[in-house]
């Protein structure tokens, strides 16, 4: 919500006037007899904050991570709202798990639980530019 406010630029008295108001078509000010004006406008606004969590685990230093995830706000353009998000990816366990939820009533919008080594095509599982079709690569 916006609030604009006209003053009287001399003594600070506030004035039922327009803001946009020529200056060769104010009345003089009723306390001083001034036509300069101030002008205070206030903004009123609220947000919301969005955090997110993201994790990976390994089994020792320096080696590929056997288990990753996140969860996250995600904006749903289909929607156009903030939804969750909440995805794991586990190496060891072949596993391929997204579940996307309504924060405001924790209905499941989507739900998607797979083999990782079938999970093909989507994210950094799609195939590189320079990868032929046969080429298998794994995750």
């Amino acid at each position: 919500m916006m609030q604009q406010i006209v003053l009287c630029g001399q003594c600070g008295v506030p004035l039922k006037e327009k803001p946009g108001l020529p200056v060769d078509t104010r009345r003089p000010c009723h306390a001083c007899g001034s036509t300069s004006r101030k002008f205070k406008v206030s903004l009123e606004g609220s947000i919301t904050p969005r955090v997110s969590l993201r994790y990976k685990a390994r089994h020792g230093q320096g080696k590929e991570p056997h288990r990753k995830g996140v969860v996250k706000a995600s904006w749903s353009h289909l929607l156009r709202r903030w939804l969750r998000l909440e995805r794991t990816i586990d190496r060891e366990a072949d596993l391929y798990e997204e579940t996307v939820y309504d924060p405001e009533s924790d209905d499941v919008i989507h739900h998607q639980r797979e083999p990782l080594s079938q999970h093909t095509n989507h994210g950094d599982a799609k195939r590189h530019p320079t990868q032929k079709k046969d080429d298998t690569r794994t995750a």
